[in-house]
């Protein structure tokens, strides 16, 4: 009877039910542990976690982050009597993987919960293809080519939340609410039939990558924010709530 009973436990218990689905060594957090120790153990379980993400988790419909495809967006800039609009096609991201989680604020029960999380990335770059249009008064400029992005010392802050839908936790909505970098680069071909112009257009966006960044942010927000929800919940959809964040019993 006794033997009947562990085996019954065994197979009957969620976490030894989806261990094989889940990364190795992937650490588990309790959700009704103390918050310091719970926000302690979520920093370093997705610390664990974004290293193997790198080429995506098959076993868990996890999609790959190194490099993060971005099929298509656009951006609009306008200061004065400048105006431009760009649209990138098939760009690749890389260096998402190498980030690290420095800080976890989390509020947690059986039906919801909500993390504020600070990261660092070293380096995140953004290569694809592009066309444009500038116009400087009645000047028009149209582009089409090649642009390398190179964003540094990025520190950025996250909000996400969501809530308990049958067995898995849903993801309502992924905030970015700060993002700073240190510096950032561009390259790029096709600015201009006249090598001399695209040199001098280049150098207007490299002298200039802080205004044109804020400028562009509220945009590249709508852009990610989406995209980090979905991949976020491709990961919650392949495990139960009960299993990635069970509750801690007393013994």
């Amino acid at each position: 009877m006794k033997n009947f009973v562990a085996i019954f436990f065994y197979i009957s218990n969620p976490i030894v039910v989806f261990s094989s689905i889940l990364p190795p060594d992937m650490i588990i957090c309790n959700r009704n542990s103390p918050s310091n120790e719970r926000n302690q153990c979520i920093k370093s379980s997705i610390n664990k976690l974004l290293p193997l993400m790198k080429n995506g988790i098959p076993s868990l419909n996890v999609s790959a982050i190194d490099p993060f495809s971005l099929e298509y967006t656009s951006v609009d800039y306008v200061e004065g009597p400048l105006t431009m609009h760009i649209e990138m096609m098939n760009a690749k991201c890389n260096g998402l993987s190498r980030g690290r989680v420095r800080n976890v604020k989390s509020r947690v029960n059986d039906t919801n919960f909500a993390i504020l999380m600070s990261m660092f990335f070293p380096k995140v770059t953004i290569q694809g293809k592009f066309k444009g249009e500038t116009h400087l008064g009645e000047s028009k400029l149209v582009s089409n080519g090649n642009v390398n992005i190179t964003g540094n010392l990025i520190s950025t802050s996250f909000k996400i939340s969501g809530n308990m839908q049958q067995n898995n936790m849903v993801v309502n909505e992924v905030q970015i609410a700060r993002n700073e970098l240190k510096g950032m680069r561009t390259q790029a071909t096709g600015l201009s039939n006249d090598d001399d112009l695209n040199a001098l257009v280049l150098e207007f966006v490299n002298q200039n990558w802080e205004a044109l960044y804020l400028q562009f942010f509220p945009q590249i927000k709508i852009l990610f924010e989406p995209l980090l929800k979905d991949l976020a919940n491709e990961f919650f959809a392949q495990i139960p709530y009960d299993v990635l964040m069970p509750l801690k019993y007393d013994n």
